[in-house]
């Protein structure tokens, strides 16, 4: 399944190339091993980004195969527009909490949450989903916030994830558009108590 954005990285500008290939085969490697439960790490805001490449491309293949039946091709490109990693996307998990899942050395979900509560990023592989993992990482976000003393947290989020968070007792706030490469995008600002 993770196949078509390690395919991608075959064809992307050879600078970053060789590092971009190593965690698509870390990837596909974790994806083999599946049989054991993914371990999920805590990262503190300021702390080396949890392998970014490897987070960027469990984000990738989210939005291109995970949410392709809730998004246009033409949504999914203008929201992950390539396999090459968005410029300051390593400094972006760097500067949140980040609860990364990995399975055989390689991520396979990540969930990144700031001071107040908010969930800034939150990606499955898609192998991985409806697998629990999501719940998991969910968990571990919750208690970090209740242990900080919030009283809620929020989100924006997609069609796809919009269904696990109303599972896990989530309102929505509103529905919204988010215009990306020219493209209207539809998602939901999100919010619950703890």
């Amino acid at each position: 399944m993770a196949r078509g954005p390690i395919e991608a990285l075959r064809r992307a500008p050879s600078d970053g190339k060789k590092a971009a290939l190593g965690a698509g085969k870390k990837l596909r490697q974790a994806l083999r091993g599946r049989a054991r439960a993914p371990q999920i790490s805590r990262f503190g805001p300021g702390a080396a980004a949890p392998d970014p490449l490897g987070c960027y491309l469990v984000f990738y293949a989210a939005v291109h195969e995970g949410a392709a039946q809730h998004y246009t091709a033409q949504e999914r490109a203008a929201w992950a527009p390539s396999v090459g990693m968005p410029e300051l996307w390593e400094e972006r998990l760097e500067a949140l909490t980040a609860f990364v899942a990995t399975a055989n050395g390689a991520p396979v979900g990540f969930l990144l949450m700031g001071p107040d509560g908010f969930i800034d990023l939150f990606y499955i592989a898609p192998p991985f989903m409806g697998s629990g993992l999501g719940e998991r990482l969910y968990e571990s976000a919750r208690v970090e916030a209740k242990s900080l003393g919030l009283s809620g947290m929020s989100t924006e989020a997609s069609h796809l994830a919009r269904s696990f968070f109303a599972r896990q007792g989530w309102q929505i706030e509103a529905r919204q558009t988010v215009v990306r490469a020219a493209t209207p995008i539809t998602n939901f600002r999100m919010f619950t108590d703890i």
